[in-house]
């Protein structure tokens, strides 16, 4: 029986192949509608085809969509994405032709001339107000998920990462904590990295980070919640960078000196500034031979 009815679709398939182009399209369509009778394992029915074409002049833009920018970063991360992995949902179009879900995934593969075939499935009746209602109800995956993700598949760095951010993220954004454990240095972190499992701990440099990370608990216990300085990213990169290039630093040392000018650097400033502040106060009455802040405004 399963032999025969191959052979039946087969023969089928054959035929419609030898149809004119616009009865080959009328007949799939047609058999569309009429498959969607069939019941096909459990209680599941089949609900429309999917279709594949690298012709994509015969898709048009539904009136009110809104403008994509061609020159934005995201439309060549997306092409960069379509590249590697190709379209892997496919586009929604309507009775029309008329592209509800994917305008962006089209004009990414037209604008860097991809040669990616793409595949597509028809939602008739479907306009202007579905696709809004699309693109309401899309929520991208935070930085937590991918971590999620990664922890469940036992990656070890994230899982580390995990761990120590339980500690130290009220302290340090996860931007900045993540570029520390990573590349020893304080600053922004690329979401790139993070999404695609190239997270790394540079072991090497983590117990010097770590010890910051430590002094960094304790300054935002100056002052309680009136401590505005401890919460501001300049602030934080200013002492990291004092930190990491003094031979010997003192941290006991910075923070009794922090203590004693927490009304000279509550005030909000500049990186710079509070650079220039943390070797004036560090440095105040230090004997000689000691390792002494050399103040760098860059």
């Amino acid at each position: 029986m399963e032999a025969e009815l191959k052979e039946t679709l087969e023969g089928l398939i054959a035929r419609v192949n030898k149809l004119p182009e616009k009865d080959r399209a009328k007949t799939v369509l047609d058999m569309e509608d009429v498959m969607r009778g069939l019941n096909y394992y459990d209680g599941d029915t089949l609900d429309g085809f999917v279709f594949r074409t690298s012709d994509l002049t015969q898709f048009a833009t539904v009136k009110g969509n809104r403008i994509i920018n061609e020159e934005s970063v995201f439309l060549r991360e997306l092409s960069d994405s379509i590249a590697e992995h190709g379209i892997i949902t496919p586009i929604v179009v309507n009775e029309k032709k008329q592209i509800i879900d994917g305008q962006r995934r089209i004009r990414a593969i037209r604008k860097f001339g991809l040669p990616n075939a793409i595949r597509y499935t028809r939602v008739d009746q479907s306009n202007i107000d579905t696709v809004g209602e699309v693109n309401r109800l899309q929520i991208k995956w935070t930085f937590r998920d991918w971590l999620h993700k990664y922890v469940e598949l036992k990656n070890p760095h994230y899982a580390e990462y995990d761990k120590i951010a339980e500690i130290y993220e009220d302290y340090v954004t996860s931007r900045s904590l993540r570029s520390l454990l990573m590349n020893a240095r304080f600053e922004s972190f690329s979401k790139y990295v993070w999404e695609r499992g190239q997270f790394t701990i540079n072991k090497e440099k983590l117990p010097k980070v770590q010890k910051y990370l430590n002094m960094m608990v304790k300054v935002y216990a100056i002052g309680d919640k009136d401590n505005l300085f401890a919460r501001d990213r300049n602030f934080q990169k200013a002492l990291y960078d004092l930190y990491k290039d003094t031979e010997d630093f003192d941290d006991e040392r910075m923070l009794s000196k922090i203590r004693y000018g927490y009304g000279t650097l509550n005030i909000r400033t500049g990186y710079k500034e509070y650079k220039r502040i943390l070797s004036r106060l560090y440095n105040s009455k230090l004997d000689l031979q000691k390792s002494h802040i050399v103040f760098d405004a860059d």
